[in-house]
């Protein structure tokens, strides 16, 4: 942080806010600083925080995008594009599981508690859904500065920003995915699939079982650590593949941690 930062006024520098996971009608924009509730409220294995009689939910603060300090406003109009890209992405995948679950849909998930897609949405990463198989954890990233480099570098550079993001939030049970795009409307947006190092054999399994030309498109790359496992592919090379080899890949993965 320089001298000349200012704390974002809405997380006083904290860069992430609780929301409440079920708000009342009458709430919007409800929230509380992580610092205001005891460390014994959160729950590791839910991921969720009780205080005050009710659940609540660590998110970015929406209003610094989870930097700590009041934006400048070149990065907030970079918001506004990337508020943009997880709308049409979000469209992308309704489209696509359109074809197995019609009634399902796709929304960029609300930052604050006072939205009306709480009940029977699952609230994680930037899109949620409120379809029962999705097997997904969607993260969207519209940046420039990531680099396929990244992924040959000790830390991972952005993109290992973007897998640890993705592996801490992600509910148990789902399978992390991150859509990275640069800005501009004739770039490419890829797909990460990311898993600890021990479901990596399960992870190639899977893209084996779903389609017949795994071999010719995927990629897969050191991640930085020796823990994490990847594989990138483009998003139409995904969307390519019917969504019914993905739900059942993602209830296998269920069965697989134990989980009804």
């Amino acid at each position: 942080m320089n001298s000349d930062d200012i704390d974002c006024k809405k997380c006083d520098g904290e860069k992430r806010i609780l929301v409440p996971i079920k708000p009342a009608e009458d709430e919007k924009k409800v929230f509380i600083l992580v610092s205001q509730v005891p460390k014994e409220a959160y729950n590791k294995k839910t991921k969720k925080y009780t205080y005050g009689g009710r659940e609540w939910k660590e998110v970015l603060c929406p209003r610094c995008n989870g930097r700590g300090t009041e934006l400048p406003n070149k990065n907030r109009n970079n918001s506004k594009r990337g508020k943009g890209f997880e709308r049409r992405v979000g469209a992308d995948f309704k489209k696509w599981w359109q074809q197995i679950e019609p009634d399902c849909d796709f929304q960029r998930t609300p930052s604050s508690g006072g939205s009306a897609l709480a009940e029977g949405w699952g609230l994680y990463g930037d899109l949620c859904t409120n379809s029962k198989t999705f097997p997904f954890h969607l993260e969207c990233k519209l940046e420039k500065i990531w680099d396929f480099e990244d992924f040959f570098t000790p830390k991972g550079g952005r993109i290992g920003a973007y897998i640890k993001q993705s592996l801490a939030d992600c509910p148990l049970g789902k399978i992390p995915m991150v859509i990275f795009c640069h800005p501009g409307p004739s770039q490419r947006a890829y797909v990460m699939l990311v898993v600890k190092h021990e479901w990596q054999l399960f992870l190639l399994a899977i893209l084996e079982a779903v389609t017949q030309n795994y071999r010719n498109f995927h990629v897969t790359l050191p991640c930085g650590e020796s823990s994490i496992f990847a594989v990138v592919l483009p998003l139409e090379t995904l969307l390519s593949i019917s969504p019914s080899a993905w739900r059942d890949a993602g209830a296998a993965l269920a069965r697989g941690l134990g989980i009804k």
